[in-house]
């Protein structure tokens, strides 16, 4: 009879540990689900800013021969400045 009581007492315990195991698993399993839900709202919400972005910073709307003209023309005009500074400081 003695028996009987702890191995039915063994059983109620391990039945209840199993069970708080499986409800610790499913609540892990739920916060997962709102994590992995939260990230993907967040991905999109980074993919449609850079597909507005990409216009502006990949695509290329000036050749290279164009920019290089450009800086060229811009350090001229910084020279052309700075000979018209230095000079009005000597005076």
């Amino acid at each position: 009879m003695k028996d009987a009581e702890a191995d039915k007492e063994y059983k109620h315990k391990t039945e209840v540990k199993t069970k708080l195991e499986k409800d610790q698993e499913r609540f892990e399993v739920g916060r997962s689900q709102k994590m992995l839900e939260g990230v993907n709202e967040e991905l999109a919400r980074a993919n449609d800013y850079f597909e507005v972005l990409k216009p502006e910073c990949i695509e290329v709307k000036v050749s290279f021969e164009e920019r290089t003209q450009a800086r060229k023309d811009e350090i001229e005009s910084l020279k052309e400045a700075w000979n018209t500074l230095d000079a009005k400081a000597v005076e």
